[in-house]
């Protein structure tokens, strides 16, 4: 899990994330989310969900990039963020190398890891019943094993499909992999009775495949910045799933931008609650406790009152229903009250000072809110999914993309020669024009 916050007035826009890499729900790595989208103009990009994007870590992919693109320039953010997409879309001779084998190897490993649970759950009830019972038959045993792979199967058809996928996306794997399905099902499940139930493992598979395995690759990317004729900062932000059945999946693709009307703004990503509690003054959960509880006691009591009325039945129905509309009236206007108290007292006095913010405390303020949501997570029961060292970028139409904090996985000061490759290639365009107009 990740933490990640953009401030943004008219002067700059501040970029601020943890380090925190979660590996297998526990093991907690550091990792580098943020990134210049280009070494010569104002743009830079974030990272966060899925560190990789179909195999190939977003760091290299996003490098790659930055060296094709040199010093191209877009006129506004917007293209930048076109191009990045266009580039992950038809970038084969990186990207999408042996990408059709690529996604089989996923595939297959996630089948081989999915029917060992399945097999693993068939075990413990057959040992369970044999402790039980002192034997079994082969009767109970296939019993056993079709209720057991019915459950998985009921439970794949629960789980809802990431965006831009659906049942398509599944029949299109079955007809491209189900003799994985068969290999796996033979090595996995062995002597188990399950040659009925290969169409219903078949499901459980690329169902899973799509529902499980694809949900947990979405990767996020903010691209932040200022386009070539744009004189307020800006950023796009779409979400990844990569490339399946030979169909890119990015969805989401949102913007915000600073304009004469909207002179500040706050935005978090991934683990906003924090943010969202510091903006707002009540915490998204107890927002959706009271939000989600206070209908329920009005109609509780609604009830009641209707119920207990000393009248005719027939006459209930009417009451019952101007009841219903001064109810829903009622939770209307508490939510405006509450609304309009948010905005005055939270929302618009934080905004008018981020709007008149000079650059260095930009930059503080997007760290101290990510600071502020690792706090929280330290403090709690929670795991510790956001931590540091913070990274911490200022972007400026002036000064470009600048590093306010930047951890490094080596000494700066003892690798002089990486400040010089980093812009090599201008330096060798230079020379080489020097050359040619002397």
């Amino acid at each position: 899990m990740t933490s990640e916050v953009i401030v943004m007035n008219k002067e700059a826009v501040a970029i601020a994330a943890d380090s925190a890499a979660t590996l297998t729900g526990e093991k907690i790595f550091k990792t580098n989310k943020i990134f210049t989208l280009s070494k010569y103009q104002p743009v830079g990009i974030m990272i966060y969900g899925s560190s990789q994007f179909i195999g190939i870590p977003w760091e290299s992919v996003i490098k790659v990039y930055r060296k094709k693109l040199g010093k191209k320039k877009f006129k506004n953010l917007k293209d930048y963020c076109d191009d990045f997409i266009k580039f992950l879309e038809t970038e084969k001779s990186v990207l999408l190398m042996n990408l059709d084998q690529r996604i089989e190897n996923q595939i297959n490993h996630f089948i081989y890891a999915f029917f060992s649970e399945i097999r693993e759950r068939i075990n413990q009830k057959i040992t369970d019943k044999i402790e039980e019972e002192g034997q079994i038959t082969l009767e109970k045993i296939q019993e056993i094993t079709d209720r057991v792979i019915n459950d998985f199967q009921n439970y794949c058809k629960e789980i809802g499909f990431p965006k831009s996928f659906s049942e398509n996306d599944i029949q299109k794997l079955k007809t491209q992999h189900s003799g994985l399905v068969i290999k796996a099902s033979e090595k996995v499940f062995e002597k188990l009775p399950i040659n009925n139930k290969i169409d219903e493992l078949s499901f459980i598979a690329f169902s899973g495949f799509i529902k499980l395995y694809i949900k947990d690759q979405m990767s996020g990317v903010v691209i932040v910045g200022f386009g070539e004729n744009e004189i307020f900062p800006s950023y796009v932000e779409f979400i990844t799933y990569g490339i399946i059945n030979d169909s890119s999946r990015i969805t989401g693709k949102d913007a915000k931008s600073i304009n004469f009307e909207t002179r500040a703004s706050i935005s978090a990503f991934a683990q906003g609650d924090v943010v969202e509690t510091f903006m707002t003054g009540i915490a998204p959960d107890l927002r959706e406790l009271y939000e989600n509880t206070l209908p329920q006691i009005f109609d509780e009591n609604h009830n009641k009152v209707v119920e207990n009325l000393p009248i005719e039945e027939s006459n209930k129905i009417d009451i019952d229903n101007k009841l219903k509309d001064i109810n829903e009236r009622l939770l209307k206007e508490f939510k405006k009250t509450v609304d309009i108290f948010k905005q005055d007292h939270f929302i618009s006095p934080i905004m008018e000072i981020v709007a008149h913010l000079p650059k260095d405390e930009l930059a503080e303020m997007a760290e101290s809110l990510v600071n502020l949501t690792s706090f929280k997570r330290r403090v709690s029961t929670e795991m510790e999914s956001v931590r540091g060292p913070f990274d911490v970028a200022l972007i400026s139409k002036g000064d470009g993309f600048i590093w306010v904090k930047r951890k490094h996985y080596f000494e700066p000061e003892l690798n002089p020669q990486f400040q010089v490759n980093y812009f090599n290639e201008g330096i060798r365009s230079r020379r080489f024009w020097q050359w040619k107009n002397r």
